[in-house]
């Protein structure tokens, strides 16, 4: 469902037609204003989280990436992130800022979805603010606007117009908002230490799994929606995801089997002498 369009809720199908649906990001305003790297009035990296985009200017001064890779990353609501604005060798003074649509709308002009990050900035350098995510944030894919403008005190009102001076790199990003996971279901219901459990539910994000309050061995995969866990050697009982979002407890119970006993060699008794 895209909230920024009218007329009722829009959906993407695939086709053929499936009835599946994939929720679409929300649609932006194209900025203006200060959209020129002459001078070196660049934006050179991006860094939130594990999204890390090092980037030259676009010829239009304004690039939207895709939600891929190094991107993109996803957020948890109630945890703080640290952001880094990386820029280009322009000097005199430059203002830059971060605005995040927590709440899906279509806008960035909404209170507390802009983050200054600093107003005196000196090319080549880097400025680093804390981005805090709130617990009233919606889940879902939303967008992520920096703004990097010469000569300009940045606001929150800028979003999309800065009054032009000429130099200056606008970029947009699709970011994921994530709040506290839950588990949907796990199999298989039984195994051995060293045996593998795939666990299904969303809102997985560097996820801690125990099984009966025994850390698993290790993780071989994990998406936000299902991880594949190596059994550690504890005891039966429910899985607990934990991420900085939440705790989530599994409806049933992992039977953790024994290990099996090698089979010992049987020595054969002793040849008496005369027998």
């Amino acid at each position: 469902y895209n909230s920024a369009c009218t007329g009722g809720p829009l959906y993407y199908n695939t086709t053929p037609l499936t009835g599946s649906t994939t929720t679409l990001p929300p649609a932006y305003c194209t900025p203006t204003g200060s959209l020129s790297c002459t001078g070196n009035y660049s934006i050179t990296n991006v860094t939130i989280n594990t999204l890390n985009n090092t980037s030259g200017c676009a010829a239009s001064g304004y690039t939207s990436y895709p939600a891929s890779g190094t991107q993109t990353t996803s957020l948890i609501k109630g945890s703080s992130y640290t952001f880094n604005l990386t820029v280009g060798t322009g000097g005199g003074t430059s203002g830059a800022g971060v605005w995040i649509d927590f709440n899906q709308n279509g806008s960035f002009a909404d209170a507390g979805e802009f983050f200054l990050i600093n107003n005196s900035i000196s090319g080549p350098t880097t400025k680093s603010i804390s981005i805090p995510i709130p617990a009233g944030a919606n889940t879902g894919l939303t967008g992520m606007r920096v703004r990097y403008a010469w000569a300009r005190t940045i606001d929150a009102t800028m979003s999309c117009n800065v009054s032009d001076s000429g130099n200056g790199e606008t970029e947009d990003y699709i970011i994921s908002i994530l709040g506290p996971p839950t588990i949907t279901s796990f199999s298989p219901a039984n195994g051995c230490p060293g045996s593998s459990v795939t666990i299904n539910g969303t809102n997985f994000y560097n996820t801690t799994v125990t099984i009966g309050g025994t850390p698993v061995q290790s993780k071989t995969s994990e998406s936000t929606t299902q991880i594949v866990a190596v059994v550690g050697n504890g005891t039966t009982g429910t899985i607990v995801t934990t991420t900085s979002g939440g705790t989530a407890t599994s409806a049933g119970t992992y039977t953790l089997n024994s290990a099996p006993i090698p089979a010992q060699p049987v020595t054969p008794p002793p040849v008496c002498d005369g027998s």
